[in-house]
């Protein structure tokens, strides 16, 4: 048993480090720093998506604003982006704490009571807006102004200056 055990991590490993290693030469490595009038953003999410169709890249931005983009899946992650026009969304929200909906789950006030406080200051059951740290324009490629090219060179520095 330990003989076959052994044998399927190897075949495992093996085939989880052969997939990670190709890199996909048609790929752009695609790097900036996130800013909000000046000042660097840590935490946003940032969405390139193609104007010509395809897959989106993505990634989120470090402590210092840096951000790195990625294409794919868990499955068949890819760095970068392919070359081309894209639109580009940045958003940052909290989430929003929700009292009632814990003493819900904890047992502290009832069903009725929860749906009663909601209907009081006319919130949805489904719960408290989150809250956008960044303006709304930037959070959706169709109102984003943010427009960028990656271009057709192997590292791409693109800033993301929102205002």
């Amino acid at each position: 048993m330990k003989k076959y055990l052994s044998l399927f991590l190897i075949t495992t490993f093996c085939f989880a480090g052969c997939g990670s290693s190709k890199i996909d030469p048609s790929y752009r490595f695609v790097t900036g720093v996130v800013t909000h009038n000046g000042t660097p953003v840590a935490g946003a999410s940032v969405l390139f998506s193609p104007l010509d169709g395809g897959l989106a890249a993505s990634g989120v931005s470090d402590a210092s604003g840096n951000y790195q983009l990625s294409t794919g899946t868990t499955q068949v992650p890819r760095s970068g982006t392919k070359s081309g026009k894209y639109k580009v969304a940045v958003y940052k929200v909290e989430k929003a704490v929700d009292k009632d909906a814990e003493e819900l789950d904890a047992g502290k006030i009832s069903y009725d009571e929860f749906m009663a406080r909601r209907a009081k200051m006319q919130i949805s059951p489904a719960g408290l807006p989150d809250k956008h740290l960044l303006p709304t324009v930037y959070s959706d490629v169709k109102t984003s102004p943010l427009e960028v090219i990656v271009e057709d060179k192997k590292k791409n520095v693109i800033n993301l200056n929102l205002e």
